[in-house]
């Protein structure tokens, strides 16, 4: 026989009549000779394909052990000869047409290339073949960014050769020179991932890696792994060996922390989810620790127990200092800022936790941490009539630039509880439980009133105006101890935040903070944060107001809670009452794909940076 132009080399292991049909597929092409590597089989098909075939351009090779892929591959070929090593797996089936495309692509990347084809299942449906480099961003983008292929195998678009990452081995056309370049295949790696390692070492030597949709080869997929009793084992082996352990480690985690995120819901599934969230919170905040210097001291308020160490007392920063001093004293006047301007149900709920004997600190957080808790769960319940996996809709608020303030003495947790019982109530038509939630979270804070034009547009009935009960009560109890029942609008002065300002204004005044104005520090830091999620909930809104399964009370209701701070001036605590807009996020999910990241993006980091600030003593919110 002449020297063959293509060498094809097959590994066997337990194939059965596999083996003989892919061995028969290519034999008789002009100019091939095929070399078969056994493995030590024992389901006789090897010794069936001795005995039945007898041919000069037929090379077996015994090897009386399980060797591995790999070490098989390289022992296949230096007995080989052909221009071309030729990689078939016996579950593969080959044709002359697809062999000749192959080779001809070959030859337009002048014979520096791997090259793999278009594999397909028996049926003639296309087979996921393709691999995008295995970085631990890839795994984020794919196991929670939601974007298909960017780890996993995937199916390239088009109909000409096109460079990837990396492809699977089934069937793969490699120069003899690009193999010899190479060293063919890593014995690193008994069986799985050797594929992968060579098409990272093949970017690295500047040698592409080559998808043609032409060429198109039957595979079964899989045969030979599947009489692999510990395949499992022999796939988790590679995988430490590919990654490195830390890598691995943290893919892993990746891969399963997002099965936390996929339905179906279940109280498990819950609590892992809520403890990872408090891990990640306290992780960040314990970073914070080594990057900023703290500028917050302990409230007075706060027993002394708990001083000894940031992570305990530095959840009642800021306003959670007040609703301590409330829940102890009743409403003061402190530098100048009165405390009106804090409504009543949250401090008085701490009052009435703290009468059981726990001190005021601990109540505080009892009554975030049950609040919290209701609210996630009726949060799923809610959100399941819209998304088939509500469990999104949680992650997102989990990890949202609020996300601080459901674990911190602030009111975002029960009022966000009573919100979503009022739309779960509202959504199924009780609306005496809907008006009763909408009244406490009018006693809440002062954007409940939006649930109570929530109801009326929902309901179509006035007896909905019973959800202003609340602030109602709160103006009874301010006109009977202070003479003037909008104390609560009026201490607003105190805060900044007490008139009408023109979004003109609002906008010139930002823009020459991030302009002229503007220093690199803290402070411009959040200014920064302000403007980027304001932008963002107005893009939001507008798509929102666009869709069709929440309607016009929701909508309505999200435009409220966004326009009311806007109408302050100030863009401070846009991140905090982004939280409330917690129906627009179910849109999220169904943005294009940049959007959708830079959602994404912008919602983690801001996450990361208000929980450190936020800990530190720095003003976020």
């Amino acid at each position: 026989m002449e020297k063959p132009i293509v060498s094809v080399i097959i590994v066997n292991y337990n194939a059965g009549a596999l083996l003989m049909k892919a061995v028969k597929s290519v034999l008789n092409f002009p100019g091939v000779e095929v070399v078969v590597a056994d493995n030590k089989s024992s389901d006789g098909s090897f010794l069936d394909l001795k005995n039945k075939i007898n041919t000069s351009n037929l090379v077996m090779i015994d090897n009386g052990a399980n060797l591995g892929y790999g070490k098989a591959v390289n022992q296949a070929v230096k007995k080989s000869h052909g221009e071309y090593i030729y990689l078939l797996n016996p579950d593969a089936s080959l044709s002359k047409t697809a062999l000749s495309r192959m080779i001809n692509t070959s030859l337009i990347y002048h014979n520096r290339a791997i090259i793999a084809p278009r594999l397909q299942n028996p049926d003639g449906t296309p087979q996921s073949s393709c691999y995008r480099p295995q970085t631990i961003w890839n795994a984020i983008k794919e196991y929670w960014l939601n974007i298909k292929g960017s780890y996993s195998k995937y199916l390239p678009n088009g109909k000409k050769p096109q460079k990837v990452h990396a492809a699977v081995a089934a069937a793969w056309l490699v120069p003899r020179s690009v193999w010899d370049e190479l060293g063919g295949l890593s014995d690193r790696f008994f069986l799985y991932f050797e594929d992968l390692d060579m098409c990272d070492r093949a970017h690295q030597q500047g040698i592409p890696v080559v998808y043609d949709p032409l060429a198109i080869v039957k595979h079964a997929h899989g045969v030979s792994s599947r009489t692999n009793p510990i395949v499992l084992k022999l796939f988790t082996d590679s995988a430490w060996e590919y990654h490195g352990r830390m890598k691995k480690i943290l893919i892993d985690l990746i891969i399963h922390a997002r099965n936390l995120f996929m339905p179906p819901v279940s109280v498990k599934k819950i609590a892992g989810i809520l403890m990872l969230y408090t891990i990640f919170i306290l992780s960040m905040a314990l970073l914070g620790y080594f990057l900023l210097p703290a500028r917050y001291a302990p409230s007075p308020l706060i027993p002394n127990f708990y001083h000894s160490n940031f992570l305990l007392w530095s959840w009642a920063n800021f306003d959670g200092e007040h609703y301590l001093n409330i829940a102890k004293h009743g409403y003061q006047t402190i530098g100048g800022q009165s405390e009106y301007a804090f409504f009543p149900l949250y401090p008085l709920l701490i009052s009435l936790t703290s009468r059981t004997g726990l001190d005021l600190y601990l109540s505080a957080h009892l009554v975030t941490i049950f609040s919290a808790i209701g609210f996630v769960l009726i949060l799923l319940k809610w959100a399941s009539s819209y998304l088939k996996n509500p469990l999104i809709v949680l992650w997102l608020i989990l990890l949202s630039p609020g996300a601080i303030f459901l674990s911190a003495l602030y009111t975002e947790p029960l009022f966000l509880f009573l919100t979503v019982l009022t739309f779960y109530f509202g959504d199924k038509q009780e609306y005496g439980k809907a008006t009763l939630a909408t009244a406490l979270a009018t006693a809440t804070r002062v954007n409940g009133i939006f649930l109570v034009l929530f109801l009326l547009i929902k309901s179509r009935a006035y007896r909905s105006i019973l959800g202003l009960l609340g602030i109602f009560a709160f103006m009874y109890y301010l006109w009977v101890r202070s003479g003037d029942a909008l104390a609560f609008f009026h201490a607003q002065s105190g805060w900044e935040k007490a008139s009408f300002t023109s979004p003109w204004v609002t906008f010139t005044n930002y823009l020459s903070a991030l302009t002229i104005d503007f220093v690199p520090d803290l402070t411009h830091l959040v200014v920064i944060i302000e403007v980027f999620v304001t932008i963002l909930l107005i893009y939001l809104l507008i798509h929102f107001f666009r869709q069709t399964k929440l309607g016009l009370s929701y909508k309505l209701y999200c435009l409220g809670n966004l326009a009311l701070p806007l109408a302050t001036g100030s863009l401070g605590s846009m991140p905090r009452f982004s939280l409330a807009l917690f129906p627009m996020f179910l849109l999220i999910p169904h943005l294009p794909q940049k959007p959708r990241l830079f959602t994404y993006s912008l919602f983690f980091i801001t996450c990361i940076i208000g929980t450190i600030l936020f800990t530190r003593g720095y003003w976020y919110a």
